[in-house]
């Protein structure tokens, strides 16, 4: 029953150092905690598949560990997990710099990974997200090195840290192929440049803002923005291989500094609206020949 799992593995393994464990049924969040505190660092292979965590609606579902020194997972020497198929939710840091190799199976049912869940671990090959993912927080595999195509799935809403925060991106260290596609559902997204994708740039119709460094280096060569978009962050483009014609909505008020420095872009169609344009926002580019403001710009920072 949920909180037993200390005193059933004091009595089953007493004292031995446990390097693989295969739990089932329910258990709750002091138990996970417990395997944290106590068995983390020796656990080679975990397999959690058959179990159920319970607990208020916070927490159940959650995988999730209160024992996590400056964001580092205690789960330091983990290289083979299994997942619970029922899981909801995998928390912050919750294996991050764990040893985990080879690939990870998400369950069809999560919905959220928290920042840096598997940072800094060394899973490799081809990543496949559950369809029912809807946030997927900053850094939640920076440092892997997945390669492959990569599909984000369409319900998809939220990806990266919230609009005030800075992170890590998602997948830096991956290398994926294949056609670049953002979930048509996003309403805000960070760090998603996936440098070996290629195709079109669509932003969402549901996006407002293109968030500094989004596509940094992408390697993808078209930009398509619907109306709604009303800002473009600096670097959001920059080093980019885009080209030809940038068109921007009417909905367009601000261009950040450098948004699209570095970029093989030929020319771009301003509207009457945009009030403010960055620093070097279109600097060591291929645009050529005269260039006309809009008389509603208040402001070309130098």
């Amino acid at each position: 029953s949920p909180g037993n799992l200390e005193k059933i593995i004091s009595q089953e393994y007493h004292g031995t150092k446990i390097t693989s464990l295969k739990l089932s049924g329910q258990i709750n969040r002091s138990d996970l905690d417990y395997l944290a505190d106590y068995h983390a660092a020796s656990l080679i292979n975990l397999n959690m598949y058959d179990v159920r965590i319970v607990g208020d609606d916070e927490e159940k579902d959650v995988l999730s560990f209160k024992s996590k020194q400056y964001g580092i997972s205690n789960f330091r020497m983990l290289s083979n997990l299994v997942l619970p198929k029922t899981l909801r939710k995998i928390d912050d840091y919750a294996f991050c710099g764990a040893q985990l190799t080879g690939s990870i199976r998400l369950p069809e049912g999560l919905e959220e990974i928290g920042i840096e869940a598997f940072s800094h671990c060394s899973l490799y090959g081809k990543l496949e997200l559950p369809k029912s993912l809807r946030i997927l927080r900053a850094g939640a595999f920076y440092g892997n090195r997945f390669t492959g195509e990569l599909v984000l799935p369409d319900g998809l809403e939220i990806i990266g840290p919230d609009e005030s925060s800075q992170y890590r991106p998602i997948f830096e260290g991956s290398r994926f192929s294949g056609s670049y596609n953002l979930p048509s559902n996003l309403k805000y997204y960070y760090g998603l440049p996936l440098p070996g994708m290629t195709g079109d740039i669509v932003i969402p119709q549901g996006v407002k803002e293109v968030v500094a460094q989004s596509h940094l280096g992408s390697t993808c060569t078209s930009l398509i923005m619907p109306e709604g978009v009303a800002k473009i962050g600096h670097k959001a483009f920059s080093e980019s291989l885009l080209q030809g014609e940038v068109r921007f909505p009417n909905s367009c008020r601000l261009i950040g500094r450098e948004a699209f420095a570095g970029t093989k872009i030929t020319g771009v169609i301003l509207h009457d609206d945009i009030s403010f344009i960055g620093a070097g926002a279109f600097s060591d580019t291929r645009i050529s020949g005269r260039v006309v403001l809009p008389q509603s710009l208040n402001s070309v920072s130098d």
